[in-house]
């Protein structure tokens, strides 16, 4: 799952260890385990708290949502919208080239 993946990148980065994140917000650790495993994809409220707890960046919160929305989404759409988002990066790349030329 994109969303238990992206979220042990960030704790391991910021050298959080999943069960003391889930006795500080309060939940139980083996609902967090699950949500780093990619077992459940938790509650929009459960993924703002984790937000804000490990002090993301704007740029690292639309990450953690975008991978939250892609896992809930039907699998054909999720692969259809990252398909997407391989080509506007790399036309970003195109475009900063052209720009700096």
């Amino acid at each position: 799952m994109r969303m238990a993946k992206i979220l042990k990148e960030f704790t391991e980065r910021e050298n959080v260890k999943p069960s003391n994140m889930a006795n500080d917000l309060g939940l139980a650790s083996s609902s967090m385990s699950d949500l780093m495993n990619g077992k459940i994809l938790g509650k929009e409220v459960t993924v703002k708290s984790i937000i804000k707890y490990l002090k993301l960046s704007k740029d690292e919160e639309l990450e953690v949502w975008k991978a939250w929305s892609l896992d809930r989404a039907e699998p054909k759409a999720a692969a259809y919208f990252e398909k997407l988002d391989k080509e506007n990066k790399k036309l970003k790349k195109i475009l900063s080239a052209i720009k700096e030329l």
